[in-house]
C-alpha cells in the first residue's frame, strides 16, 4: 500500500511537470563520452521525473550529426546553428564544443533568450569568460562537473566536522598532456572544486619546478581564500601517473579525498595525527552509474530544476568567472596579489 502511494504521488508530480525540449550543439568526443550518454539516461528512466525530450541536434561535420541523431533518437538534425534561433519548439539549448568556438556560438544563441548549458571551460580565456558573464542572464549551467561529483560532495559535507581548516592542497596529475593551454581548460577543473570546497581565490603567487620522473614543468600556486585559508595548487600536465585530489590539514586531523576519474573508483581517508597508520577510509565512489558517480548527469538535473523553479544553479557562468582568472594567472605565470 505505501509503495502504491509513492508511485501515485510520484506519477501526479511527474503529470504536472513540463516536456524540456532540449537542442544541443556539438558532435565531438565529450559529447559522445558523457553528455549524450547522460541526456539519454535521463530521458529513458525519467531520472528526478523530468520528461525530457531531444528535440535536435547540429554539429559542423553534418554527418556525425545525423548519426548521432539515430542514435540517441533526436527529433530533427539542424543544417545550420541559426535554425535553432529559429525553431519555436526549443525549451533550452546545451553546447559541447572546443573552448575556442564557445564564446561565438553562445553570443549567437543568447538571441534564442533560453536556458543554456555549456560545457566548461566557459570561453577560450579569462576576457571571455567575464564577456559571457556579464551577458548571460538566463538560467544556465557551466559544465564544472566536479561541483556535482557524488564522492566530492560527500567530502565536502566531511569537511563540516573536522574542526578548524588550517591548510589545504589541491593536485592534478596527468600523462603527456602538452596543450598549451592545459591550466585554462583543464586544470580550472581542480582549481574550480576548490573554490567550491573553500570559496573564492583571491591572491595566486606562481612557481615552477619540474617533475621528477619526467622533467616536464609542474605549476605551483600558493593561494588565499577570500576566508584568509591559504594553501597550493599543484598542477602537472605531463608527469607519470593520472591522479587528482584535496588534502586538507585540521586540528589534529588530515582528510584527503581521492577524487574518482575516469571510470576509476575515488576515496576519502582521514588520519589523526597520532596515528600510525595510513588512515581510515572513510567513504568510497562507485556506487552508482559512473554518469551518475562523476556528476555529468547530475549537473543536468541542476539545470532542469533551475528551469522548473527559478533555484541558482551550483555551477554557473558568474561564480565560473573567478575560476578563469586563477587559471590564467596560473598558466602565465602571473601573480596575483
Amino acid at each position: 500500500m505505501a509503495e502504491a502511494v509513492r508511485n501515485s504521488v510520484k506519477s501526479k508530480a511527474d503529470s504536472v511537470r513540463k516536456p524540456i525540449r532540449l537542442a544541443f550543439v556539438g558532435t565531438g568526443n565529450w559529447a559522445r563520452r558523457y553528455h549524450l550518454p547522460s541526456l539519454k539516461h535521463i530521458r529513458d528512466t525519467r531520472l528526478d521525473g523530468r520528461d525530457l525530450r531531444l528535440h535536435g541536434i547540429y554539429g559542423i561535420r553534418q554527418e556525425e550529426a545525423v548519426q548521432l541523431a539515430e542514435q540517441y533518437a533526436f527529433g530533427r538534425v539542424y543544417s545550420r546553428l541559426e535554425e535553432i534561433l529559429d525553431d519555436p519548439d526549443v525549451d533550452a539549448v546545451a553546447v559541447v564544443i572546443t573552448p575556442e568556438a564557445t564564446r561565438d556560438v553562445l553570443l549567437k544563441l543568447l538571441a534564442r533568450n533560453v536556458p543554456l548549458f555549456t560545457e566548461k571551460p566557459p570561453g577560450a580565456n579569462y576576457a571571455q569568460a567575464r564577456e559571457l558573464a556579464e551577458k548571460v542572464h538566463v538560467i544556465n549551467v557551466v559544465g564544472f562537473n566536479r561541483r556535482y561529483n557524488l564522492l566530492n560532495n560527500r567530502f565536502k559535507e566531511l569537511l563540516g566536522t573536522v574542526g578548524t581548516i588550517e591548510w589545504v592542497q589541491g593536485e592534478m596529475f596527468r600523462i603527456n598532456r602538452r596543450e598549451p593551454h592545459f591550466v585554462l581548460h583543464t586544470g580550472g577543473h581542480l582549481i574550480n572544486l576548490m573554490e567550491y570546497l573553500f570559496g573564492p581565490i583571491r591572491q595566486v603567487r606562481n612557481e615552477k619546478e619540474k617533475h621528477p620522473a619526467t622533467g616536464e614543468t609542474v605549476h605551483v600556486a600558493h593561494v588565499a581564500f577570500d576566508s584568509g585559508l591559504g594553501g597550493r595548487i599543484v598542477l602537472a600536465p605531463s608527469s607519470d601517473r593520472h591522479w587528482e585530489g584535496v588534502t586538507v590539514r585540521a586540528a589534529g586531523q588530515t582528510a584527503v579525498l581521492h577524487s574518482p576519474h575516469n571510470d576509476a573508483a575515488g576515496e576519502v581517508v582521514v588520519r589523526k595525527a597520532d596515528a600510525r597508520s595510513d588512515g581510515e577510509v572513510v567513504t568510497r565512489s562507485g556506487r552508482q552509474l559512473p554518469i551518475l558517480e562523476e556528476g555529468y548527469a547530475l549537473e543536468y538535473l541542476d539545470f532542469f530544476a533551475a528551469m522548473a523553479d527559478g533555484r541558482p544553479t551550483r555551477s554557473n557562468f558568474r561564480n565560473a568567472v573567478n575560476t578563469m582568472r586563477v587559471a590564467e594567472a596560473i598558466e602565465t605565470g602571473k601573480d596575483w596579489v
